[in-house]
């Protein structure tokens, strides 16, 4: 099946309404165009589980797999902010023009933004 496709909202001088938070697609993962400046907010809604978000790289080095980026969201707690990540510089020559992830939760929701 094909990753279910998120389109970021462009951030100007002017600012950006913030976006709805979308549940990431833990079966058929997600992408999103990797263009300059693009930032991903993650925010693990779940209060009980800790959730992963692993970003694809399909890059090679000398014939060898770049390994995939997994990061951790700490279960939702009131007041704080393990739960939650910002992530950007996505190099395309690791991850290519396609941003590529999965969470392993519909828990975990996202907004993408772009300049």
């Amino acid at each position: 099946m094909a990753r279910t496709r998120i389109m970021p909202a462009r951030i100007s001088p002017k600012g950006a309404l913030p976006m709805e938070d979308i549940p990431c697609d833990p079966v058929n993962g997600n992408e999103v165009p990797n263009t300059p400046g693009l930032h991903l907010v993650f925010l693990n809604t779940d209060a009980e589980n800790a959730h992963t978000v692993t970003f694809i790289t399909p890059a090679k080095v000398a014939g060898i797999d770049v390994e995939d980026v997994t990061i951790t969201l700490q279960p939702w707690e009131s007041g704080g902010v393990e739960h939650a990540r910002i992530c950007g510089g996505f190099s395309t020559a690791a991850f290519g023009h396609t941003l590529q992830f999965i969470a392993d939760s519909d828990k975990v929701t996202l907004t993408a933004y772009t300049k």
